[in-house]
């Protein structure tokens, strides 16, 4: 095994930004900028999680499916571990991260199909050739938990008290569910008095746990259609492989659900670019959205999940 040479990950900063507290009559706004980590991204946290378990497990080569971060993420540190990986794409993906996987020497399977059809051929695969199956869900729900309960405790301790809100960007509700469990394990051992509320912010063109939390549902639906862009790929779902936790962690901090269009985001983007100086990936961006529902007082945390990698 080379577990030595996975490389370890570093708190990543909470930003407090004073301008977009002008902008939006907030006194206390943070961002918990994810954009430090090697590939840009939060999905760093869970890709090493999963890649130092097919390690450990003693597994050769690793696979999952990606519209782009979580696939250069588990490409990125499977070749510090050396270990193969098998990144599974939708043929309509039109992303940026192509020349990463390259980079790390990933090997792509193209499906035709849709995200969801990529996750499950990468699933069927990994159980034919013995591969480590790092795709979401219920399976890996106890990872997802360990890599993003950390996000959690770095907020709480960097802020020394939970936030008042905390909102997260929700694509299959994996990030947000790690958060919530990170939260619950904080409570329960006393290190804060209460749980923040959740606020979950995706695209308006489909999200099954936005949809589900509006229409007051207690089980998350599939939507039947929704409409991806190069803006809102990484919140779009005709499925949320985590959602029913993650729609479980909204009804019990009394959180909300904000649906934002792709426009919003990429105003937002600028923004932050140049009112903080912060590149962010529009989808990212989204969660100022959360700024305009929110009361004044309070210690308000916004997770910036990604830059935007050029």
């Amino acid at each position: 095994m080379v577990l030595g040479k996975v490389p370890e990950l570093k708190p990543t900063p909470l930003i407090r930004v004073r301008n977009v507290e002008k902008i939006f009559g907030i006194r206390e706004v943070y961002l918990k900028y994810e954009g430090v980590n090697p590939t840009g991204t939060h999905k760093d946290r869970l890709a090493r999680e999963h890649v130092l378990e097919a390690l450990k497990k003693g597994y050769d080569t690793i696979t999952t499916a990606t519209c782009g971060n979580y696939g250069a993420s588990i490409a990125y540190f499977a070749k510090q571990a050396e270990l193969d990986a098998v990144i599974y794409l939708p043929r309509g993906y039109y992303g940026t991260r192509l020349r990463d996987l390259a980079k790390y020497g990933a090997r792509i399977v193209w499906v035709r199909g849709t995200y969801e059809d990529a996750v499950t051929r990468s699933r069927v695969d990994a159980i034919a050739n013995n591969w480590y199956n790092a795709n979401p869900g219920i399976e890996n729900r106890p990872i997802s938990i360990r890599a993003y309960s950390k996000i959690a405790f770095e907020i709480v301790e960097q802020l020394g008290e939970e936030p008042t809100t905390l909102t997260v960007p929700v694509g299959n509700g994996t990030t947000l569910t790690g958060i919530y469990h990170g939260l619950l394990m904080l409570k329960e051992q006393g290190k804060i008095k209460k749980l923040p509320q959740i606020i979950a912010v995706s695209t308006i063109h489909g999200n099954p746990v936005i949809v589900s939390f509006q229409k007051k549902l207690r089980r998350v639906t599939k939507l039947a259609k929704v409409r991806e862009t190069k803006y809102n790929e990484p919140l779009v779902a005709r499925e949320s492989f985590d959602g029913e936790s993650a729609l479980k962690a909204l009804w019990d901090t009394r959180g909300k659900a904000i649906a934002v269009p792709d426009w919003k985001m990429v105003e937002y983007a600028k923004l932050l670019n140049r009112k903080e100086d912060l590149s962010v990936l529009p989808a990212s961006a989204s969660v100022l959205e959360a700024l305009n529902e929110i009361e004044e007082l309070g210690k308000h945390v916004l997770l910036i999940t990604a830059k935007r990698v050029k």
